[in-house]
């Protein structure tokens, strides 16, 4: 019978070797946030940094461990929530998909908690997408459960080794967070209070391929998007590559066409995230005047999908003008093959 000591096992499970063990259900990550809170436009944020993350084996701080000392960082901006009713003694929230976490390494790590712009300036390592959340606040406490999927990771180095935050299969992480009630005073410009809290992301693991065939859903062909916005309904054309890539086209509210650029990547059985920008353009400047992201799924048969997107309207000066959350519809364009003998004689 071999035995193991305490060292050997953990570098095992760091080190992927000896002691293997299925990724899904466990310990990801944990994490220290605070929710950043201005109740006159019912916008919020978290910012925060990790104190554990699955797989890396060494300490995740510069010094003592602290906000001020994190090497691994994470933001959530732009946060809105819906208020449930007659839910009896207990407050309960859910918060519409589409919020992004984002995480970043701090090679010199400086954060402040009066300066959320300080938890997003390192270099971006992960983006994960949050599906549909929920705040239940009890008195006291408040808990917070949402699953996120991962939409973008790279490798980086950190003390000498290389990581990977999709390693092992993994494409999602389900938070469960916990916050003390009680408000806390911020000299963040944008908010007016704050609550502190921390809590434990889960690994899932998919199985399978998920690199993106035709069989599992891979977004490749043209359609015609419809957009229901809450004053206007608008119509674009939009053809995405086996790539990665997109490109679109669609009418301004003046009338004046323009064309989009962008990506997408898979999420999901079926599920894929979109970005893509429109340019504006006046007299002396060009710009972003529009920058959309999107959570679609396609159906079964491939030839539609439905989701919501959130569009964001920019100035030229690169200020947020306003943004909207809407549906989105789309229909794939097939080809129609017409009679040969008809078009032959036709161009004869």
């Amino acid at each position: 019978m071999t035995t193991y000591s305490r060292e050997q096992i953990g570098a095992s499970l760091h080190e992927g070797s000896g002691v293997r063990h299925d990724p899904s259900g466990r310990v990801d990550m944990h994490f220290i946030v605070r929710l950043l809170v201005n109740p006159k436009t019912g916008i919020s944020e978290v910012i925060g940094y990790l104190t554990y993350k699955e797989g890396i084996g060494t300490a995740l701080f510069a010094g003592a461990p602290s906000e001020k000392t994190a090497h691994f960082t994470l933001r959530i901006p732009d946060l809105r929530s819906v208020s449930m009713n007659n839910t009896g003694k207990v407050s309960v929230q859910v918060r519409p998909p589409g919020a992004l976490l984002q995480i970043y390494l701090k090679e010199h790590p400086d954060q402040d908690w009066d300066n959320p712009e300080s938890f997003s300036n390192g270099k971006l390592i992960a983006t994960y997408y949050e599906g549909v959340a929920q705040l239940i606040n009890m008195g006291p406490v408040a808990e917070s459960t949402a699953t996120f999927d991962l939409i973008f990771n790279e490798d980086f180095a950190f003390k000498g080794k290389t990581y990977n935050f999709g390693s092992g299969a993994l494409m999602a992480v389900t938070a469960v967070s916990y916050f003390n009630s009680s408000a806390i005073p911020t000299h963040a410009s944008k908010f007016q209070f704050a609550v502190s809290g921390a809590g434990v992301g889960y690994r899932v693991k998919r199985e399978g391929n998920t690199s993106g065939s035709h069989d599992d859903g891979v977004m490749e062909g043209s359609f015609i998007d419809t957009i229901n916005q809450p004053d206007r309904r608008m119509m674009a054309l939009f053809t995405f590559t086996r790539e990665g890539g997109m490109v679109g086209n669609t009418m301004t509210r003046e009338g004046q066409p323009t064309m989009a650029n962008g990506a997408w990547v898979r999420v999901g059985d079926r599920e894929f995230a979109l970005t893509f920008a429109f340019l504006g353009q006046d007299d002396t400047v060009t710009y972003i005047r529009l920058k959309v992201r999107a959570r679609i799924r396609l159906n079964e048969s491939f030839d539609q999908y439905t989701g919501i997107g959130q569009m964001d309207y920019y100035d030229r000066q690169g200020n947020l003008i306003r943004s909207i959350r809407a549906p989105v519809n789309g229909k794939r364009i097939n080809a129609d093959v017409i009679d040969a003998v008809e078009a032959l004689s036709c161009c004869a």
